[in-house]
């Protein structure tokens, strides 16, 4: 079936037909629907049943499992479920936690970025310690329907390239050889270095830079949303705790699809979402 017939099928379609789309909710996150479908959808091909699931939304797609045995068959079809991410008007919130060990006066700063043709958020985490220079920063590569690939990456003032363009402005007697004592990227030596290894970091575009400030005991958590299209991606930033204390540990990333629509998702809703989307 191509578009045309597809259009041609909906515009025939009375809107007063779809009412039975709309769901009721209750208090347990969890929709049913209050109505039965009307007949001229008995009539529809399977095609357009999927097509007019993907619209209704997630929330909705879903309580049309309810309705008769060939929504069910359509619905939990992940076939059907190909189309979702373009046609719905879903709004998809994922939540990024990272843990990571954090220091008084440390930088987060927050920003997106161009890597390889795809724009993506990032973190960076800097620190006047140099023994933490390896904590660099995380980027996020946001897939289509939520599902987010965690890059880590080092301080630019830390990669061999640039390591290799101040050794090699000190052996010309550009720099000095004492201005060469730390590779920081907080304290330490700066050159306007940029070369094709290293060119991506010339895109950052930073959002938000905050300071930890105070003792670390007390600190609870930074964060900050980016908005790529449909998604709103929360990265929250907080301290590694250990059982006895704070401990200096590698940065530990989780993510998940928290809402849809600012509703929390259930953990069923979730692992439906997970099988027939991502």
């Amino acid at each position: 079936m191509n578009v045309t017939q597809v259009q041609h099928i909906l515009g025939s379609l009375d809107l007063q037909d779809l009412d039975f789309l709309k769901p009721m909710y209750r208090q347990d996150s969890e929709v049913t629907l209050v109505q039965e479908q009307p007949e001229c959808f008995d009539k529809l091909p399977t095609e357009i049943l999927a097509m007019i699931a993907m619209y209704s939304g997630f929330m909705t797609c879903f309580t049309l499992r309810h309705v008769n045995k060939r929504w069910r068959s359509v619905v939990m079809n992940r076939q059907s479920w190909r189309e979702y991410i373009y046609r719905t008007p879903d709004i998809i919130q994922v939540d990024v936690s990272l843990e990571t060990s954090l220091h008084s006066f440390d930088q987060l700063v927050f920003g997106e970025w161009t890597k390889n043709g795809v724009k993506m958020p990032y973190m960076i985490h800097k620190t006047f310690l140099e023994q933490y220079d390896f904590l660099g920063g995380i980027a996020l590569d946001v897939q289509p329907g939520g599902k987010v690939l965690v890059d880590y990456f080092d301080h630019r003032e830390t990669l061999p390239c640039y390591i290799a363009d101040v050794q090699k402005r000190i052996k010309s007697g550009q720099l000095p050889p004492m201005m060469a004592t730390s590779n920081s990227p907080v304290g330490g030596l700066r050159v306007a270095h940029s070369c094709s290894e290293c060119a991506h970091y010339d895109n950052q575009q930073v959002c938000k830079s905050e300071f930890v400030h105070g003792s670390i005991s007390a600190f609870d958590h930074l964060e900050h949303t980016f908005v790529q299209d449909k998604y709103r991606i929360r990265l929250t930033v907080t301290t590694i705790r250990g059982v006895f204390g704070y401990k200096d540990e590698m940065p530990c990333v989780c993510t998940k699809i928290s809402r849809i629509n600012g509703q929390d998702l259930s953990h069923r809703l979730r692992d439906l979402y997970m099988r027939m989307v991502c």
